[in-house]
């Protein structure tokens, strides 16, 4: 079985200037709280199952492979998108990650 891939695209709005003094061991919304006075509000994802087009090599498989999408959207209490995240895997190995687990899981 081939190991499970992800693979992640934020776009983070221009005001947020991550430098080399920022603590990434943080989670990435209290950063923004601390850093940048943002919070987070809101948040909406859209899934789809799509073929894997232009991101197959990074995921190592064909671009007529089947992959789930992912796209999160998130907003502050004035509704402004201080990021947003494409991620997609590999449909495939990630049904057969769920069926994995979810034996491991009744067993």
């Amino acid at each position: 079985m081939r190991e499970y891939i992800v693979y992640f695209e934020s776009y983070f709005h221009p005001r947020i200037a991550f430098d080399n003094n920022d603590d990434f061991q943080m989670p990435l919304y209290t950063m923004f709280e601390k850093k940048y006075g943002i919070i987070v509000k809101r948040s909406s994802e859209n899934i789809k199952a799509m073929l894997a087009g232009r991101i197959a090599k990074k995921l190592d498989s064909s671009e007529s492979d089947p992959v789930l999408s992912r796209e999160r959207f998130v907003s502050d209490a004035g509704d402004r998108p201080p990021k947003i995240t494409w991620v997609t895997t590999d449909l495939i190995n990630l049904l057969i990650l769920m069926i994995s687990k979810r034996h491991q899981f009744f067993s």
